[in-house]
């Protein structure tokens, strides 16, 4: 928020509303610190990353199935995020800073 001259005690004051907020968090970059709170480990590694671990492993068992399955198949790169999710909330959820911080306190 603060890259885009963005602050939480703007909110209500005109300059900034829950719209902006709400804009702001969905299109963080996956390496924002607050993109790697929300989503952990599966925040370390963006699109191409998987994309590029998928080409290698499909040539690794392409290369493993033309030798004739000699020796052991090859393991899939392991990907970041195998562990539990977090809970995913909507900002629909919150028609008030009242009704966040409810919910933050039971969190």
């Amino acid at each position: 928020m603060i890259a885009a001259g963005l602050r939480w005690r703007d909110i209500g004051t005109g300059r900034t509303n829950w719209c902006d907020i709400h804009a702001v968090l969905t299109t963080l970059h996956h390496t924002s610190a607050t993109s790697r709170a929300i989503n952990g480990p599966d925040a370390e590694w963006g699109l191409t990353d998987h994309l590029l671990a998928l080409v290698i492993d499909t040539t690794q068992i392409g290369n493993w199935q033309r030798s004739g399955g000699k020796g052991s198949k090859p393991k899939p790169i392991k990907r970041p995020g195998s562990g539990p999710r977090l809970e995913q909330i909507e900002m629909d959820s919150f028609d008030s800073p009242a009704a966040f911080d409810e919910w933050w306190a039971t969190h």
